[in-house]
């Protein structure tokens, strides 16, 4: 994920899911298109970027 994020401290939100879903604990359960989904409830713009270090929390 630190290779994600930009040197503003953000990260933009198209680029979370296909990250996400390397992550074991997370695509046992979720599939990418679960991520984007929920992602998208949330954050319905995906060219937004987020503060990183608040995402990971």
């Amino acid at each position: 994920f630190l290779s994600m994020r930009k040197g503003s401290g953000h990260v933009a939100l198209a680029d979370l899911p296909a990250n996400m879903a390397k992550l074991k604990r997370l695509s046992d359960i979720l599939t990418e298109e679960e991520i984007s989904g929920f992602l998208a409830d949330t954050y319905p713009d995906t060219e937004t970027e987020i503060d990183f270090e608040a995402f990971l929390r």
